[in-house]
């Protein structure tokens, strides 16, 4: 969904979310999940405002601090 016209953070947490929970009524309890940015798609994110937003969101603050430990300093190397 990244970095397409009218597709947002939200619509994408809101299908993952739906995704998951359909996992878990299945009664087999397993999801898994592969997330990949390659090059940049978010490197013009501003990180305090995602943060906010993820808040107001009332995202669990667990997730709020990974994300931010996630966009501080990071680098990445992908072997394949």
């Amino acid at each position: 969904m990244g970095a397409r016209p009218s597709r947002l953070v939200e619509t994408a947490l809101e299908l993952l979310v739906g995704q998951i929970h359909e996992v878990w009524d299945t009664g087999k309890n397993v999801a898994l999940m592969l997330l990949l940015d390659i090059f940049g798609a978010f490197d013009t994110v501003d990180a305090t405002r995602l943060l906010d937003v993820l808040r107001q969101r009332h995202i669990p603050m667990w997730i709020v601090r990974w994300v931010r430990a996630f966009m501080t300093d990071r680098t990445t190397t992908l072997v394949v």
